[in-house]
């Protein structure tokens, strides 16, 4: 790991100049630095080697190629042994700051990895989910006792880009016409899309509304059927708010049966539109994504595709 080291300079000629070397250049690898703390502590190049499990002479370069490219000395060859200079005593005592700062950042980054390979976010939209997040949870404890899940809900007009941006290691989210570049996905079920009317409409077709409701951030699959495009809109900010005007008799607006039991009101009823297909309801994630939490989350997607417990939930038809 080159690391530029700003080295101040002292005042004892050739033993202690602490300068840059022949070219300007004081980045140094750790791997020498090591070596150096090696010999420093030794004072001895073949305990040292030994030490280090290696032999002297590639030692006795190394050294050599860190004193030059620091353009100093940082030991002095005596007849009894080798000394350390003013220089190298200040290096010494650097290195061993740095090698140790350095290990705990080894073990930090270890930590880290360990920790985020039992850790799982898994985003949906609450407004397509139904039931879906909390049977994957139930599952996973089973499957991954150890592994510590966390649901962010998304919102009503989530997709993909939460998963793209990593908000959200995988994510339930009803299936667009095509999904981003970078994103797999497996089809968990389908759902119906209903309309939700006052409840004094006794089907669609007698509804007494001639407009439609819309979300601001509505996702793609709520978009009107061509024939309904003539008529007014209501924008509205909320699924809530949606329902008050429905209630209220002002529009009819497009829902999926798997939220339906997260917005039950008595003044509001749900009808089928059989002249809409059902909407896929998909886990998604990162493509080439095989960390623990992530594969084990697909595992268990894939046990529940055919699970009665999804499709009732869902509302399938």
């Amino acid at each position: 790991m080159p690391l530029a080291l700003p080295l101040p300079q002292t005042g004892n000629g050739g033993q202690g100049r602490l300068s840059q070397g022949p070219q300007g250049n004081s980045g140094v690898d750790l791997r020498l630095l090591g070596y150096f703390v090696a010999v420093a502590e030794e004072l001895h190049f073949r305990r040292a080697a030994t030490r280090l499990h290696m032999a002297q002479p590639p030692l006795t370069r190394a050294i050599k190629s860190l004193e030059a490219r620091l353009g100093l000395d940082l030991f002095s060859r005596e007849p009894d042994g080798v000394r350390l200079t003013d220089a190298g005593a200040l290096l010494l005592k650097h290195s061993r700051e740095l090698l140790a700062t350095h290990a705990t950042l080894i073990e930090a980054v270890a930590a880290l990895r360990s920790s985020s390979a039992h850790e799982l976010t898994l985003g949906y939209s609450g407004a397509a989910a139904g039931r879906i997040p909390a049977a994957l949870m139930r599952k996973l404890r089973v499957l991954r006792p150890d592994l510590r899940v966390r649901l962010l809900d998304l919102g009503v007009g989530a997709d993909a880009t939460a998963v793209q941006r990593s908000s959200a290691d995988v994510a339930v989210l009803a299936s667009p016409a095509a999904w981003p570049a970078g994103i797999a996905c497996t089809v968990l079920t389908t759902t119906p899309v209903l309309a939700a009317v006052a409840r004094n409409a006794t089907s669609y077709e007698s509804r007494p509304m001639a407009a439609r409701v819309l979300l601001r951030d509505a996702p793609a699959h709520w978009a009107a059927p061509p024939e309904e495009h003539v008529l007014p809109a209501l924008l509205v900010d909320s699924y809530d708010e949606a329902l008050d005007f429905v209630a209220a008799g002002c529009g009819h607006f497009l829902t999926l049966a798997s939220c339906t039991e997260r917005h039950s009101r008595e003044d509001v009823t749900y009808l089928p539109r059989l002249d809409l297909p059902n909407v896929p309801i998909c886990l998604v994630w990162r493509n080439g994504d095989s960390s623990p939490g992530t594969s084990a989350c697909w595992r268990v997607a894939e046990e529940l595709v055919s699970n009665p417990e999804l499709n009732e939930s869902s509302g399938s038809r």
